[in-house]
């Protein structure tokens, strides 16, 4: 792993339980600031943001401070975050801790669509019922 770093963290996304994002930027702040940490080509990263607010649905909240989100816009935003370089591997970690039952479900589907997109995606979480929903991804 130590002489591989660089080439793992391409190949792997996370999205931790304590919000990794920047409470005083922006929506589209924190999307360019982790674009850069993930090294997304210069090229790449308007096609990369604009990719990331339409699939957490954030289109709207694009200028937005991120501390004035909900717990479930949030998490979106963090998942944008860690598959903004465009990662074959993720790994959630409790992705629907503190979030609302309908906000739970709207992230799932978001991470239904991700793996039905050929990722690979590990999620860790207490909550019995959505442990169950990773049975049968193919």
């Amino acid at each position: 792993m130590a002489r591989e770093a660089e080439n793992i963290r391409r190949n792997i996304g996370y999205m931790s339980q304590k919000f990794s994002l920047y409470d005083d930027l922006t929506v589209e702040e924190n999307i360019r600031f982790f674009s850069g940490i993930y090294g997304v080509p210069a090229k790449l990263r308007a096609e990369r943001r604009d990719f990331v607010l339409k699939m957490a649905g954030l289109e709207e909240r694009r200028g937005a401070m991120t501390r004035l989100l909900s717990g479930g816009w949030k998490q979106r935003l963090a998942l944008g975050c860690a598959i903004l370089h465009d990662p074959p591997i993720l790994f959630l970690d409790e992705p629907t801790s503190g979030v609302d039952p309908i906000a739970r479900r709207g992230f799932w589907d978001l991470i239904y669509e991700l793996s039905a997109a050929g990722r690979t995606i590990f999620v860790t979480t207490h909550y019995m019922e959505e442990a169950e929903y990773c049975i049968g991804w193919r």
